[in-house]
């Protein structure tokens, strides 16, 4: 290993970056990216991983070949494979130190068979739970081309870390405090009747979510809900059970603006899950200050207090229903919960501290590659 004596002041990184399509400007992971440079922790520039891109005449045909090959999730495809090839080729133009695949499970493949192709440190963000894993990617080997991986959750490092020693650190997750913000005006704040959010789509427990819906409603029923949710996931005969009630509404494809706005409106988030790791709407929701009432489950404790959040079981939807009840008949208890859920993002989730934990990251996967080449 590389002492503290041979640190690289600024190393020369290269980002795989990808905007989830259907995430604003100031949501997702990608951020990490702008922080690190923001703070001058590195030398920075980028792959796009742009899903559906056009590509030269030819080339996807030779992707899909490669695709085949390449060993990836379940998430990697051929715009996967055109990225991992534009890092190679951009490695070898310019010198490059640390190579970070920001999406993990969409941007690894290629570089877990060539990975001596590649002389740089390679950094992995892991964002998917250890159940996904054992579920769905037949090809867990790859991961072991990476010098460090970055976990989102206590309980997926300790998994990961049972399976690549010494490589796992967890950084947390993080949300833009600046943009995702409660109201400046005094006089702004929650609608009246209270407003329940709920928003996303993955690993989201659809069954919890409509039968709250339906005990809040049969027992209060001026409660209003908004349903944050895909168009591509509409067609699910669940979700028709929610939309039944006059007092639900849909929405989808907003704006940062408007997506801010429906946070700001809201009383209260509601997520029950089947599983999580890093959560971006639950980050934004504390950050505007809401009270949470979600599941207990995967990584949902390393991002909640007791101050602001009330956990319940996977599929309690009576426990979940009967605490949005008690939050919507309390408001100076909804407040209180409020500014303790903004002043836990304001100190433990923002980018600028997360930049500096990803930043040690890069420092030991730095020595290990160095090490490994002495």
């Amino acid at each position: 290993m590389v002492g503290v004596e041979e640190r690289v002041e600024c190393p020369r990184v290269l980002w795989v970056r990808e905007r989830i399509r259907w995430m604003g400007r100031h949501s997702g992971y990608d951020p990490v990216c702008d922080a690190l440079e923001a703070a001058g922790a590195c030398r920075g520039r980028a792959v796009e991983l742009r899903v559906g891109g056009r590509l030269p005449p030819g080339v996807r045909r030779l992707l899909r070949g490669l695709r085949k090959r390449a060993r990836g999730s379940p998430f990697y495809n051929t715009d996967s494979a055109w990225a991992e090839l534009r890092v190679l080729l951009a490695a070898r133009r310019r010198a490059t130190d640390l190579v970070h695949l920001t999406y993990l499970e969409n941007q690894l493949g290629l570089l877990g068979r060539f990975r001596r192709r590649l002389d740089a440190a390679l950094v992995g963000t892991v964002h998917q739970p250890a159940g996904w894993y054992r579920l769905r990617h037949k090809h867990m080997a790859t991961l072991g081309a990476c010098d460090a991986l970055i976990a989102l959750g206590r309980g997926q490092a300790a998994w990961l870390e049972e399976r690549f020693t010494g490589r796992v650190h967890f950084v947390p997750y993080a949300v833009d405090t600046d943009f995702f913000r409660p109201s400046p005006e005094p006089e702004a704040g929650p609608a009246d009747p209270p407003r329940i959010l709920f928003a996303g789509k993955w690993l989201r427990d659809w069954d919890t979510l409509v039968r709250v819906v339906d005990r809040v409603l049969e027992r209060a029923p001026e409660v209003g809900f908004d349903l944050l949710v895909p168009d591509d996931v509409r067609g699910d005969a669940r979700l028709l059970r929610a939309a039944r009630h006059d007092r639900v509404a849909w929405h989808s494809r907003l704006s940062d603006e408007r997506l801010l706005a429906l946070y700001r409106d809201a009383s209260a988030l509601l997520l029950p899950m089947v599983d999580c790791v890093g959560n971006s709407v639950l980050l934004e929701a504390l950050a505007c200050g809401l009270p949470v009432v979600a599941s207990d489950v995967g990584a949902m404790r390393d991002y909640t207090r007791d101050e602001f959040a009330s956990l319940f079981a996977v599929g309690d939807d009576a426990g979940m229903a009967d605490e949005v009840l008690r939050l919507v008949a309390d408001p100076a208890d909804r407040a209180r919960r409020g500014k303790a859920a903004r002043a836990f993002a304001e100190e433990a989730l923002r980018w600028e501290r997360v930049a500096a934990e990803t930043r040690r990251v890069y420092d030991v996967a730095l020595a290990r590659r160095r090490g490994e080449g002495a």
